[in-house]
């Protein structure tokens, strides 16, 4: 299956949504599905086998570190010659509508991951005020893609409380041979955690013992 994904952040910015394109990127790579990402201009060229479009923002004020691509960049060009059968969004907000809108103008299905909690964020950067307005928003987007994805039940539980439609949860795993007890390091393990460690050789033999 050939899928474009649109993604608000990308390399060389490092966070919880990056990491999870790149690890997508890399499976579309092992399951042979060619694939084409939008996002913010910066990064690489190429992530595994798939070619990134890199495309110019402006960064947000309060967050400098993150750009934001107006959804009226033009990227026809690049999907009709790539001619996707799926378009994917990743944590959609301004540049994935561009995806978004192209998916329905040509018919083309269209699914989008929810991965940032910016109703909350508001909360914290003292503007809750905005809330409500951040989900209405967020929820216009959503409901009209063709299927949503939450990481977890509970955010899964969040998004139909407020009304976002056709949700379902794609969780996370955990890459068994980078977490693993075999890489257990009683020095590294001291030196994060004295008191957890401490805890840990009182009540564990060596063979249980976890990173």
């Amino acid at each position: 299956m050939k899928i474009a994904l649109f993604s608000e952040v990308f390399i060389p910015k490092i966070d919880g949504v990056v990491n999870t394109t790149c690890r997508l990127l890399t499976y579309l790579q092992e399951r042979g599905h060619p694939s084409i990402l939008f996002a913010p201009s910066g990064g690489p060229k190429q992530y595994a086998s798939t070619p990134v479009i890199g495309l110019y923002g402006f960064p947000l004020p309060m967050y400098p570190d993150l750009q934001i691509v107006p959804p009226i960049v033009n990227v026809s060009e690049q999907l009709d010659a790539f001619k996707p059968e799926l378009i994917h969004l990743i944590n959609p907000f301004s540049l994935c509508l561009a995806g978004l809108w192209y998916g329905l103008q040509k018919n083309i299905p269209v699914t989008a991951s929810y991965q940032t909690d910016l109703a909350g964020y508001a909360n914290y950067w003292g503007v809750g005020y905005l809330s409500p307005i951040i989900w209405a928003y967020l929820r216009s987007i959503h409901n009209q893609a063709d299927l949503n994805f939450a990481p977890s039940h509970f955010t899964q539980q969040e998004l139909i409380a407020n009304q976002f439609q056709r949700v379902k949860v794609w969780g996370r795993g955990v890459d068994g041979t980078l977490f693993s007890p075999s890489k257990f390091d009683d020095t590294m393990r001291y030196r994060l955690s004295p008191v957890s460690y401490t805890h840990l050789r009182a009540h564990e033999t060596p063979e249980h013992l976890v990173c």
